[in-house]
């Protein structure tokens, strides 16, 4: 936000599709925050941000399959973990 004098730039654009008024702010070489974004990519109205799921041996897929068989079998504690040695 400190290169085009914004608050919460990061934060609004991931909320929200960024307005008009955010979008001409300029920069100290009067570059708009449109054109900086497009000239990496970005182009305005673009559809929003889609991850691919995780991988299933990835710690948090595992940590969510944890949880989730925890909720099927009514376990209010979560299972020991066992890491392999270095």
């Amino acid at each position: 936000g400190t290169r085009f004098q914004t608050t919460y730039l990061g934060s609004r654009s991931i909320l929200a599709p960024l307005d008009e008024k955010t979008l001409a702010a300029t920069d100290a070489n009067g570059i708009t925050l449109a054109s900086a974004l497009a000239s990496k990519g970005w182009h305005h109205n673009a559809s929003p941000i889609h991850y691919p799921p995780p991988s299933p041996h990835s710690p948090h897929a595992r940590a969510a399959a944890s949880e989730s068989s925890r909720r099927r079998t009514g376990s209010s504690r979560p299972r020991a973990s066992h890491k392999a040695s270095p």
